[in-house]
Parts: C-alpha cells; structure tokens; sequence
C-alpha cells in the first residue's frame, strides 16, 4: 500500500510540472488543437435571416476556436463570378464572422477571402476553417 501512495504522488508531480519542489508554468498551446474545415450552406446575407439553429452551430464553431487557440479563415464563394456574385458573397461572410465575435472570437484573428466557384469550392458556400 506504501508503494502505491508514493507511486501516485510521483506521478501527482509530475502530471503537474513539478520538478525538484517548483511548478512550471503552463504556456498555452501557440498551435491550434482542432483544426479543420466546415462547409456552411444557405448562410443569408442578412444576419436578421440567420436560422437560429445555424446561430448556434455557428457560435460553437467560435466557442471551439477560442477555447482551441485557433484563428479562423472564412473563404467565401460567390455564385459566379459576376462582381454581384462577389458583394453577395461578401456579405455572407460578413454574417458568419460578425456571429463568430459575439461567441468571444477576436475579429483580429478572423481572415476572409472570396472565391469564385470551381472544381474544388461549392457555389454558394462559406468554407469555416480553423487553423
């Protein structure tokens, strides 16, 4: 039993970053911890428009980059590639990152480019990436 208790408070300290009685600070990660891409569809150019249910998804999107350390990259693509196609676009994003700050992202790591449509992007859509 002896054995065991001094087994677990050795691994007590160093699971906590003890080393020889002082504690190492814990640096947050500099990399983002879930990095990945998420294809958003149907996002309105009004935020008024925004489905709750795409408000919440979208919120949790932003909860999870904050809490991940990531930055965020919203690549938005328009219909065609008529300069309308691209205001519209444009604004799709705009929708998609003004909710991303109210869930506690920093607009100053939010980074929005517009595409036009090919074999690789959808019409229409707004590519979320976490990075």
């Amino acid at each position: 039993m002896k054995h065991l208790v001094i087994t677990f408070a050795a691994v007590s300290f160093l699971s906590l970053g003890f080393i020889g009685g002082t504690a190492l600070s814990q640096e947050p990660v500099s990399s983002c911890a879930t990095s990945g891409t998420a294809l958003l569809e149907n996002i309105p150019r009004a935020k008024e428009q925004l489905l709750p249910s795409v408000a919440r998804a979208l919120n949790g999107y932003g909860r999870q980059a904050k809490v991940s350390n990531c930055t965020v990259a919203l690549t938005c693509v328009g219909n065609d590639a008529s300069e309308q196609s691209r205001e519209v676009s444009r604004d799709r994003c705009v929708v998609v990152r003004d909710q991303l700050v109210r869930a506690g992202v920093e607009k100053s790591t939010i980074e929005i480019s517009r595409e036009n449509p090919d074999g690789n992007n959808k019409a229409g859509a707004v590519y979320l990436t976490l990075r």
